[in-house]
């Protein structure tokens, strides 16, 4: 019967966790302070590819013949879909997302939607990462902040039989 009992226990004491967006609202409903945000793991909404890339075209002759050449050179940036991050900084525009551990790189995501990640769209989408210009598709414009949220449920069944009262 113990067995059973702790069994019981055992399957109804779940824990699961699921991706849920940074808001204002969801750090106010729980008092995060900055100490704790900085101790928080985030993750991005949809993978982030950052692009980078420079040109370069030069034109003369050999033998009589114009000889055009060309030469470009791409550095991209792929973050996959809920690449882990921290929070390094906190300025009035939002945060500043570390998710590389061995660079200086950073990218902002301003409360928008939640914590949506920020790019100047006047420029085509320009982020400055590493102290480089980058680009990132318009389509990835909307990608979020998101936390794992654990929820922790314990329930004890307790069943008592009575066989009834006789005279």
């Amino acid at each position: 019967m113990k067995k059973i009992l702790y069994l019981l226990i055992a399957t109804l004491l779940t824990s699961c966790a699921q991706y849920v967006p940074l808001t204002e609202k969801l750090i106010k409903d729980y008092h995060l302070s900055s100490a704790a945000l900085a101790k928080l793991q985030v993750y991005n909404s949809s993978e982030i590819t950052l692009q980078n890339g420079t040109q370069s075209s030069m034109g003369g002759l050999k033998d009589g013949k114009l000889v055009l050449s060309s030469y470009t050179q791409l550095n991209d940036v792929v973050l996959p879909l809920h690449t882990p991050g921290l929070i390094s900084g906190t300025i009035t525009e939002g945060f500043l997302i570390k998710f590389d551990k061995g660079s200086d790189g950073v990218l902002l995501f301003g409360p928008l939607n939640g914590y949506t990640i920020m790019a100047d769209w006047n420029r085509s989408g320009e982020i400055l990462y590493e102290g480089k210009k980058f680009y990132l598709p318009q389509n990835q414009s909307d990608c979020r902040l998101l936390v794992k949220v654990k929820s922790l449920k314990k329930v004890v069944n307790s069943v008592k039989t009575i066989k009834g009262n006789r005279l």
